[in-house]
């Protein structure tokens, strides 16, 4: 099920690779009233478009200026990165939905993830356009923004998360 401009679904990118059981799927609605088709929302997490030229920068219409500032110099303290190099695919959405879920409980709201910028310059990263389309459809993401080079430059990126229920 590609979409109009034939970028495959992130369910069509590891659908090769998924085993049968139903623990292996994600069951992650998108807020639809939120949503931004242009952008890459799907109604499931799973099955989000992804972007074969993602942004290199994303803010929700409802981010602060402040808070885009202090992403866009990267200067929160970060407590934990996760580092998503050698994951496939799939595990690596998994995983930054289970730090996402950490994050939001222990109310920290700046998270910085690493994908890599891939192997070679001639092949592109394969990881990179997973991961920010997933961040652009996730309903608790705000914002992201490509990280400095100290923090991995084109290969990372600093993420904005709601604030945590408590």
């Amino acid at each position: 099920m590609s979409n109009e401009k034939n970028e495959p679904t992130f369910a069509e990118l590891y659908s090769e690779s998924k085993s049968s059981t139903p623990a292996d799927t994600p069951n992650l609605k998108v807020d639809l009233d939120s949503a931004h088709p242009d952008l890459g929302y799907y109604t499931e997490i799973n099955d989000f478009k992804c972007l074969s030229n993602p942004p290199s920068s994303y803010y929700d219409p409802s981010v602060r200026q402040a808070d885009r500032q202090r992403l866009k110099k990267g200067t929160e303290a970060i407590k934990h990165p996760l580092d998503l190099h050698g994951y496939t695919k799939k595990k690596a959405v998994d995983e930054m939905e289970a730090r996402i879920q950490k994050c939001q409980s222990q109310d920290q709201r700046y998270l910085l993830v690493i994908f890599g910028k891939g192997k070679t310059t001639s092949k592109p990263a394969v990881l990179k356009p997973v991961i920010l389309s997933y961040l652009i459809a996730h309903p608790e993401v705000l914002a992201y923004e490509l990280a400095k080079p100290k923090d991995g430059g084109t290969g990372a990126a600093y993420v904005l998360l709601k604030r945590g229920i408590k």
